[in-house]
């Protein structure tokens, strides 16, 4: 299934599913990554995202801190984690946010922490608002 479909039909079945609809989607968003999709990654992503960093500088910064992995050996969640958020002095809107981290391996042997984000956006949609990987 392609990049937009999983993520939209299974961020809008979050609320309802639980904290496995936020895994697959995050899977879906990481495979996209493994495959220097970034570009279509950010395009899918909410506005909040958008209006933070621009297109290239999101690829760019991504598919340099990805090329660090090489081929991924393994990749395993670690936790998938509600975050409201009540007001804007953080940074960040106020709103419902879900992140996904996982322990990621490279053919390296060298391990990074990747963290997917999810916001839950004025039109009720759920979609990616961050990605790192450090």
């Amino acid at each position: 299934m392609a990049v937009p479909a999983l993520v939209a039909s299974r961020a809008a079945e979050a609320q309802a599913t639980g904290p496995n609809v936020y895994l697959d989607a995050s899977m879906v968003i990481v495979a996209a990554i493994d495959r220097y999709e970034m570009g279509t990654v950010w395009e899918l992503a909410s506005p909040v995202m958008k209006s933070s960093v621009p297109q290239d500088r999101f690829i760019a910064n991504i598919a340099q801190r990805r090329a660090l992995l090489g081929t991924i050996r393994n990749r395993e969640w670690m936790s998938v984690m509600r975050v409201p958020v009540t007001d804007a002095s953080g940074g960040l809107p106020p709103g419902q946010y879900v992140s996904v981290r996982f322990a990621t391996t490279g053919n390296n042997a060298k391990v990074m922490e990747e963290v997917v984000s999810f916001r839950r956006d004025d039109d009720g949609q759920w979609r990616l608002v961050g990605y790192t990987l450090s």
